[in-house]
């Protein structure tokens, strides 16, 4: 088999060129012209070809057997039409430097062949293509054509030259990928029926022009186009509703933390917009959508000048490697990967794309591939083995939700199984205390450990809440005392209580002050302060009304009628009153002096019968805060009021909390902060000292919060309005089910600082990065590179660094946060990929792959050969890798005449 390098120079224009046009219209467009070819074979000198494109055709057939000749280009979507379609010279297996170099460096670096040279410093790419412009063949001069000549065959030699370098260890699989996405283009099978598009394009043209006609007179618009302009434009469609008293819904946007429209068509302002009682602000919803986003009818236009061009075939222009995970993308205004499926009407486009006469399209679809690989890499046995046995986990997880039995025949509540503070308080951020609805994106807060970012401010609208230490907290807003506790259970217990504050204030960065606004300000009886101008103050308050006690080691057995129990330790209250001091004791605060304490020895005697020891006593234990030590006061035993002496209950504190019932709760404004970190809390401020409080929770398996759940289950079809309430159990459920899949988060979290650490320190005699390894199975592995795969590439986070916004990294379109949910779903998709990846290459060696779309494969087989190609296929797409072996996959093809009948 010949090694053959090639790169064509092509006539190009200001109105004509690749940059005004997708390459499919470029090289089948009525102007395109070669110029000359740079041809390299087996890496020896490179030849420069030039002349009518019968003559360069008959040269090139003298040169090589192309049909047993592996051929290499840089861009060979663009250099291998020209051969198919143009010379009609069709090679046996292409190579394409482009797309290895996607995979090898990232999506995100440089890939024109310019810049990819100067990387490895193989040479330079000249400028002549430049002097071309404009200029057919017969236009240049034999000098000028030399020139060219002399620049197209360096480009050979760059692009050869640089495969040498980008092929090293590059997965053999992976080049048959790019072959097999190249020829999906190159070689079209797939069919178009312009008949069908032709009906939808006249209808959603008179569906639009209705539309536009019914706003004219209502907007005062003269024409369509003054319509148009004003509804698809932000600022003027917010203008016209307010105009109409309706005030336009906002949102905070993810890329850059700042407030802005929420007029997208699944934001939910804009949802409910459509729903609104004003039937005039329901149609501007309508013609805004109809208007603003032209999308079906651009793609049924394209769909229909493609098969002109064609002879009614559809290439299929797919970009090897296109997402940061190394997903397939759709490219040349033709993405394959969204084409609509729910709307019937829209579904045309999907309709139109069918079989040649004698054929069938088979899809075959890898099923809840990257749920199953969520539970296989993070060692989820039970579910694992689920999917092994052919359970269907989502009904399963929703049988859970419901309390009853759920199955497929339920749609709406298996659709819910797979997707699965009070105003004014103050939150503890880097910059300070600041009330939680003023908290933003940037605010990093502090959630008992570190500094962590999140991921904003979310209001729940007014609920019943209780006052917890002068904080107003919903009842079951959790608490953190080493465990999670609700607040209304703190209430009902002051030890869990004092443990909670205890661990805040314990734990409290150094550099963190008391000091908040005076109007947020809220002091105990105890405490007289000047908070103002103020940087550091002293704060005393009796805050636990600790108790110092005997505690029993050994416990006594008492007999009852069943056996021996444990008896309660009795148990003696030897002092009230506590103080913390900080540094720089304020004039304006007010102390309380606590006097040494001496513990009970008579107390003791009693408890410690038959000459048991006592265990020494916690009193005597230091504990260290900010002004210094201290001792620690508590309970160290259980209690109950009938099982103590009166004179010792009447020691205990005066206060006696009850049950918080309905009529003591009041109707609040509450608010909460999304994703607060990995430990999911974040640290306010009450009237007796700070306590680490419970964020809306990360869920499901990349993380999802409840806020998002609750947005995600209402925009996606078909659909389900689920209360936050709701979605937080849902949420809760999930990572109480799905404990290991939840670890892997904080493996994540710990594999980016290590990342980032590795990143930065120098290597240096001999010394090497370790990779670390990251879940089960040996599949993942972490350095400074990125995140290596079970085929040898990487997901690369350029430039990661930790900022105030969190943690970050650069893209094409600017910096991009990562959290560990982010990442465990990077690294799912990328694992999920190359499993269909080489489920597919199985196929392709017997029926090639035509079409492949997130997770499915798509082929055109014979009629008569339907039901083994179905068979086969839905073997090898039900075969997991030899790397997961052990991983249950599973599949579901389906056969039609066109591929929305399959799909």
């Amino acid at each position: 088999m010949s090694f053959i390098t090639v790169d064509f120079e092509t006539y190009y224009s200001n109105d004509y060129s690749l940059t005004k046009l997708t390459t499919e219209e470029y090289i089948r467009d009525p102007r395109f012209q070669i110029i000359g070819v740079g041809i390299s074979l087996d890496g020896d000198t490179p030849l420069w070809i030039s002349g009518s494109h019968t003559e360069i055709k008959n040269k090139l057939l003298t040169l090589a057997d192309w049909d047993e000749s592996a051929v290499l280009c840089h861009n060979t979507m663009f250099d291998g039409a020209i051969l198919e379609w143009v010379l009609q010279l069709h090679a046996a297996f292409y190579f394409d430097t482009l797309c290895i170099a996607r995979a090898v460096h990232g999506v995100d670096a440089g890939g024109s062949l310019a810049k990819l040279v100067q990387r490895y410093e193989l040479g330079e790419k000249g400028t002549e293509v430049v002097n071309a412009l404009g200029k057919r063949l017969e236009d240049f001069s034999p000098e000028e054509l030399t020139r060219y000549g002399e620049y197209c065959k360096n480009d050979a030699s760059l692009t050869t030259a640089l495969f040498k370098k980008l092929v090293v260890q590059f997965p053999e699989s992976e080049l048959s990928l790019i072959d097999m996405t190249l020829k999906m283009f190159l070689r079209p099978t797939l069919r178009l029926d312009d008949a069908l598009l032709v009906t939808r394009l006249e209808e959603v043209r008179e569906e639009k022009q209705e539309l536009l006609n019914g706003l004219m007179q209502e907007l005062n618009c003269a024409d369509e186009e003054s319509v148009r302009k004003k509804l698809c434009s932000n600022p003027q469609f917010a203008a016209i509703l307010r105009e109409r008293s309706v005030e336009p819904p906002m949102k905070i946007s993810p890329r850059t933390g700042k407030e802005a429209y929420a007029l997208a068509k699944n934001d939910e302002g804009f949802m409910a917009l459509q729903e609104h009682e004003d039937p005039i602000v329901q149609q501007l919803c309508a013609v805004r959508l109809g208007t603003k986003s032209t999308l079906e009818e651009a793609r049924i236009e394209r769909f229909l000048g493609i098969g002109q061009r064609n002879r009614g075939f559809l290439p299929v222009p797919l970009k090897y490697y296109g997402a940061h995970t190394g997903r397939w993308s759709g490219m040349d205004s033709i993405n394959f990967q969204n084409l609509p499926s729910r709307d019937k009407r829209k579904k045309a486009l999907k309709n139109s794309v069918v079989a040649p006469s004698g054929h069938v399209i088979v899809d075959c679809d890898s099923s809840q591939i990257e749920a199953r690989v969520l539970a296989w890499w993070a060692g989820q046995d039970d579910v694992v083995q689920a999917f092994a046995d052919g359970e269907d986990v989502y009904s399963t997880f929703a049988t859970k939700i419901y309390g009853r039995p759920i199955s497929k025949n339920a749609p709406i509540e298996r659709f819910v199984g797979k997707t699965c503070v009070g105003l004014g308080s103050l939150v503890l951020c880097e910059s300070g205390w600041k009330p939680i609805e003023t908290v933003s994106v940037s605010d990093r807060v502090w959630d008992g450990e570190e500094w962590v970012c999140h991921q904003g401010v979310v209001q729940n609208g007014t609920k019943k809440t209780l006052e917890l230490c002068g904080l107003w907290l919903t009842p079951d807003h959790k608490v953190w005392s080493g465990t999670w506790h609700r607040a209304d259970s703190l209430l009902l217990d002051a030890d869990i209580l004092s443990r909670a504050l205890d661990i805040a204030v314990e734990n409290l960065p150094s550099q963190a002050t008391w000091l908040a606004p005076v109007a947020f300000a809220r002091l105990s009886s105890d405490v007289t302060a000047g908070w103002m101008n103020t940087p550091l103050i002293t704060i005393t308050s009796k805050i636990l009304n600790r108790l110092d006690v005997t505690f029993v080691q050994s416990k006594q057995l008492v007999k009852n009628a069943i056996g021996n129990t444990l008896k309660l330790c009795q148990m003696m209250l030897t002092e009230r009153g506590y103080s913390i001091a900080l540094p720089q004791l304020s004039p304006a605060a007010i102390t309380q002096v606590t006097p040494d304490t001496f513990t009970m020895g008579l107390g003791e005697s009693q408890s410690a019968k038959n000459g048991e020891a006592a265990a020494q006593h916690f009193c005597t234990m230091p504990r260290c805060y900010r002004g210094g030590t201290t001792r620690t006061y508590r309970w160290t035993e259980s209690t109950t009021a009938g099982d103590m002496s009166r004179e010792t209950f009447d020691l205990l504190p005066a206060l006696k909390i009850c049950a918080t019932g309905e009529k003591s709760q009041t109707l609040r404004p509450v608010f909460d902060i999304l994703n607060s970190g990995l430990r999911n809390r974040f640290t306010v401020l009450t009237e007796r000292g700070p306590l680490i409080v419970h964020n809306c929770v990360l869920g499901l398996g990349f993380g999802t919060g409840a806020a998002k759940l609750q947005h995600t289950l209402k925009t996606t079809p078909p659909g389900v309005e689920l209360s936050l309430e709701e979605c937080k159990r849902v949420v809760n459920l999930y990572r109480q089910t799905n404990n290991h899949i939840t670890a892997l988060w904080r493996e994540c979290d710990q594999a980016l600082s290590y990342m980032m650490s590795e990143a930065v320190r120098p290597l240096g005699n001999g010394c090497r990065s370790r990779n670390l390894e990251l879940g089960l199975h040996g599949a993942v592995t972490v350095s400074a590179k990125g995140t290596r795969l079970p085929n040898g590439l990487y997901i690369r986070y350029k430039n990661l660094r930790r900022e105030e916004d969190g943690v970050m990294y650069d893209s094409r379109k600017g910096p991009v946060n990562i959290w560990p949910g982010a990442m465990v779903e990077n690294i799912v998709q990328a694992l999920a990929r190359i499993i269909v990846g080489e489920q597919l290459l199985a196929v392709n060696k017997l029926y090639p792959v035509t079409l492949t779309v997130h997770d499915a494969g798509v082929w055109v087989v014979p009629e008569e050969e339907r039901e083994t190609a179905l068979a086969f296929i839905a073997k090898a797409m039900s075969t997991p890798p030899q790397w997961c072996a052990d991983l249950p996959v599973a599949c579901e093809a389906k056969s039609g005449p066109s591929y929305g009948e399959v799909k």
